[in-house]
């Protein structure tokens, strides 16, 4: 039972980003509440990709929504590297409002 958390960031190198633009930094980790560590794509041994179908903000919040995929590894803690041994395909979409920082 329990919350699973799934956090996306993707950062660019503009200040008005859209759907065409590749973000110049992508995240993505999942942790459950289950598990002590986590599961991140840092170091995974293949790529993970994200498209945006729809990116747009007013300067304070904005609307996301796209899709991705690719691979994420296990991560005993936040400061350890991933176990390349240890890695799960995922895939999903969203939907989502964001807060601009």
């Amino acid at each position: 039972m329990g919350n699973k958390k799934l956090d996306i960031g993707a950062t660019f190198q503009t200040e008005a980003p859209g759907p065409q633009i590749a973000p110049f930094e992508l995240t993505i980790q999942y942790k459950t509440p289950e598990e002590n560590g986590h599961w991140k794509y840092d170091g995974a041994p293949t790529g993970t990709e994200i498209e945006f179908t729809t990116l747009e903000h007013d300067g304070t919040e904005g609307r996301a929504i796209g899709s991705f995929k690719g691979t994420l590894c296990y991560a005993a803690n936040y400061e350890s590297n991933v176990d390349a041994g240890n890695c799960r395909p995922i895939e999903g979409s969203f939907d989502t409002r964001f807060f601009v920082e």
